[in-house]
């Protein structure tokens, strides 16, 4: 019989070798990863490593007469790469757009000024870039910074990372240790062998090691989202918890037959992927589903009295029903369903030839509209609204030409579904008749829009609730008729059939439907490039806090110019910014939210505008009204 003493110094013996065991393995790990920053010392960004998003900031992947890749960038652009050390040389290769002025590049939180700069003319710069060992900084950000602001600022070739400094960033190290601790633990809980567990771990934290740029990335998106410690911390009291009942799971699943384990096995995934979702949401950016309204923040305190329980039960029930885990991609996944088995949605109406319809229009604003246009009262009221702002601005001597914009619903009905409500576009053609007999200019838009239906092969989007260039190319041909005969000239703007081309446009219409499926697929539409004169564009200013886009022509026209013009609409008026209004104004002032305010009235009078083109919604028209009984 062995000695008792003699079986304790052994089992002491093999519980230190053990521990040597792991401790040789994890520092293995971290001396890997050291060895992996150290050669190559340089990190690379290239421009064919940036994602395209259809021009709207960043454009196709070029390639120079030099043979060089480049992409075209928004100066609102955030480049991100790898800074796995704290002190290292940033070396950048870009060149300047035309018209654009270099002013700063934008490091981190340091602005560094850029040397002088011609458009087109390709540059190197390297800098010294430092942060201190406690920083969480393990990517550099990168923006460019030009004027005047315009869609495309910069080229982009590539950049890249030197290290100057051998250790790796503490906050990595840190990360690459807790990782390799918890799973070595956890596979030696799970398969009770601690070879398996030292392999497993080490396997894993070297695989994140040899993909340092993203396993860079995704600690610094872990460690500067402002939940966490907190979240961090919930998750390490679930892990310990797990950690200590694990052993009891074990002993139940040995005991359960294979259907009660496959039964508890779901129950337990199903009921736990919410909540830990809640904690560190698992869905990306481009799965969200986008609402008009705040999601409930979840309750930090409690609110009033200890007892109560109701009010902020409520908080917190609506708080977990807003933020549960993959709560997009159920959304969507319920969506999707109600599309494919019966072809409906709860935003959308899903019509024929791939035409979307807002819902919220059909069965809210549009009967509002109606009801307002059967009322005399109402319609009183709101043609009393309309005849006011006309009033405002002929009192400061500027002529008001209204346009008022149908729905998608008014000029294709017969693409919507059998049971989706619809409302008679008359009234509203009443109602422009109606302002007309009072003296005011208003072009008949729903009657012209009808008349070139046919001509074209679309006039809105069918898969977003605005018009497309097309649309707007012909009322915008009508703007001009009519100041060119108020100002007794012939019309510079011969009436023809414009020259268009297929565009895929990402749609709203779309975006509110939700759908999981082809979510991200961009319906076809048409579009207008017109040149402007002297290739000049629009440019950003702001009056009496308000944002407008103006447009000065930079030479003199081939023709005598018209008055100068403004355009106050919404959504729908940007599309006259893409189709060759420019060739017949030296000055247009645009904006959006905008009526005939007192701040607003001085500054068209400085810009000395004579015309201005009021564009609002048909279905838009109620809150003409509510406006007014608010004043």
């Amino acid at each position: 019989m062995a000695h008792p003493f003699k079986i304790a110094s052994l089992r002491q013996l093999r519980v230190i070798t053990i521990i040597v065991v792991y401790i040789i393995a994890l520092c293995g790990c971290v001396w890997a990863m050291r060895y992996v920053i150290q050669a190559p010392t340089q990190h690379q960004l290239y421009a064919s490593d940036i994602a395209a998003d259809g021009g709207k900031t960043i454009r196709d992947l070029e390639k120079s007469a030099s043979g060089q890749r480049f992409r075209w960038l928004s100066d609102n652009v955030t480049l991100t790469i790898a800074q796995p050390t704290n002190t290292g040389i940033l070396t950048l290769h870009y060149w300047v757009a035309p018209n654009r002025v270099a002013n700063a590049l934008h490091i981190n939180a340091t602005q560094i000024a850029l040397p002088p700069t011609a458009p087109l003319q390709q540059r190197r710069i390297a800098m010294l870039v430092s942060h201190k060992t406690y920083v969480p900084q393990t990517t550099i950000g990168m923006q460019f910074m030009a004027q005047p602001k315009e869609p495309i600022a910069w080229a982009f070739t590539s950049a890249n990372w030197q290290d100057l400094t051998p250790t790796p960033h503490p906050t990595i190290v840190g990360v690459i240790v807790l990782v390799w601790v918890l799973s070595a633990l956890s596979m030696q809980q799970i398969l009770r062998r601690h070879w398996v567990s030292i392999t497993s771990a080490s396997i894993g934290v070297l695989i994140l090691v040899i993909t340092q740029s993203v396993i860079a990335n995704s600690i610094a998106e872990l460690i500067q989202h402002p939940q966490f410690v907190r979240n961090g911390g919930v998750i390490g009291v679930g892990w310990v918890l797990w950690y200590l009942i694990h052993p009891r799971l074990v002993t139940f699943f040995d005991r359960a037959n294979p259907t009660q384990r496959m039964m508890m096995a779901g129950y337990v995934v199903l009921t736990m992927l919410p909540p830990i979702g809640m904690l560190f949401n698992p869905e990306p950016a481009r799965i969200a589903v986008q609402e008009q309204r705040q999601r409930q923040e979840c309750p930090a305190t409690w609110e009033g009295d200890r007892w109560d329980v109701g009010h902020n039960f409520a908080i917190l029930a609506q708080c977990v029903t807003d933020n549960i885990g993959w709560r997009s991609v159920m959304i969507r996944s319920k969506n999707e369903l109600d599309y494919r088995l019966f072809g409906v949605s709860s935003r959308v109406y899903f019509g024929s030839n791939d035409f979307y319809f807002l819902r919220r229009w059909g069965d809210e604003r549009f009967p509002a509209l109606q009801t307002i246009l059967q009322d005399p009262d109402q319609h009183q009221q709101l043609r009393q609204a309309i005849t006011a702002m006309h009033a405002a601005y002929a009192a400061n001597n500027i002529h008001m030409i209204l346009v008022i914009a149908p729905s998608k619903d008014s000029i294709y009905p017969e693409n919507l579904p059998w049971y989706a409500p619809r409302y008679d576009a008359q009234m509203v053609v009443d109602l422009e008749a109606e302002l007309r007999a009072e003296g005011l200019d208003v072009i008949p838009v729903t009657t012209l829009l009808q008349q070139h239906k046919q001509s074209v092969p679309l006039l809105y989007h069918q898969r977003d609730f605005h018009w497309n260039d097309l649309a707007a190319y012909y009322v915008a041909q009508e703007i001009v008729a009519r100041i060119a005969n108020n100002e007794q000239r012939t019309t510079p703007w011969a009436p023809t059939t414009p020259t268009y081309h297929a565009i895929w446009k990402y749609a709203t219409d779309q975006n509110f439907a939700a759908l999981l499926l082809d979510r991200d697929r961009s319906p076809q539409s048409y579009g207008i490039d017109a040149r402007r004169p002297g290739q000049a564009t629009w440019t950003d200013e702001s009056y009496a806090n308000q944002d407008f886009v103006v447009w000065r022509a930079p030479a003199a026209l081939p023709q005598p110019a018209l008055p100068n013009l403004a355009i106050m609409g919404d959504s729908f008026s940007a599309y006259f910014r893409n189709i060759g209004i420019e060739w017949y104004f030296d000055t247009i002032v645009a904006t959006t939210g905008a009526g005939a305010t007192s701040a607003i009235l001085p500054m068209l009078q400085q810009q000395h505008v004579k015309y201005v083109v009021v564009q609002l919604r048909d279905v838009s028209l109620p809150f003409l009204l509510t406006q007014q009984r608010e004043q």
